[in-house]
């Protein structure tokens, strides 16, 4: 410990110390990177398909994963996403739309990036798109029964009148094929012992990649004071 201690009394120039290692540490670096080094790459990817037909369902960009040969600083760039132009793949030209075979993306991938780095292997067989089918499904609004707050007495006298009665719903069909094709609407005020006609907004639907043709439905109906079955 004593020795350390009279080590550091010692008059040295530690600034010009301190600058010779780091110097000393930054051409080791530069060295480094400009050598030949090998990586797992995540690198981006696109699809070109007919949003008619196809549309995505992914939240998260899309990636294709490789080992790679090359510099350190091509290397150093693709981990960190810098200047990394994606990759793009023609779902059109495909019968299966969902997933592409690595083995069969080695052309395009090499086209793009062979003159930068060497794509040894990829780390996955299958590239899911993320893809789905565009469905367009008819849902039918119904009035919930449970909302309609009538004057005491009183019933509804004849159908209750829905404009329009259908909306058209847009959307990935894996989606649309597990709904009920319902829209059910609340009949806003309380009491009600007069002809009611009131134009609301429709509840939005569970899935952010649901669309309506509507936004709004109008219902109007009768009601009398005298005792009438219930119909809608």
């Amino acid at each position: 410990m004593y020795k350390i201690f009279r080590f550091f009394k010692r008059k040295y120039d530690w600034q010009a110390i301190v600058i010779s290692v780091l110097t000393a540490a930054l051409f080791w670096f530069l060295n480094a990177m400009n050598r030949s080094h090998s990586a797992d790459i995540n690198y981006p990817v696109v699809f070109s398909f007919n949003d008619q037909e196809l549309m995505s369902t992914s939240e998260k960009s899309q990636v294709i994963r490789f080992h790679a040969n090359g510099t350190g600083w091509e290397l150093f760039k693709m981990k960190v996403g810098w200047w990394n132009d994606p990759i793009s793949f023609d779902v059109a030209s495909k019968r299966s739309y969902k997933y592409f075979l690595t083995k069969d993306l080695t052309a395009i991938v090499e086209d793009k990036l062979s003159e930068v780095i060497d794509v040894k292997y990829f780390l996955d067989d299958t590239l899911y798109t993320g893809l789905d089918r565009v469905s367009k499904v008819k849902f039918r609004i119904v009035v919930s029964r449970e909302t309609l707050s009538l004057k005491k007495g009183y019933k509804i006298d004849g159908p209750i009148g829905l404009s329009p009665e259908y909306v058209l719903v847009t959307g990935p069909s894996s989606i649309l094929d597990t709904m009920n094709r319902k829209i059910t609407v609340a009949v806003k005020g309380s009491d009600i012992a007069e002809t009611y006609s009131e134009t609301v907004s429709l509840p939005k639907l569970p899935h952010r990649l649901l669309q309506m043709d509507e936004e709004k439905v109008e219902i109007n109906f009768k009601v009398s004071d005298h005792k009438r079955p219930f119909s809608d």
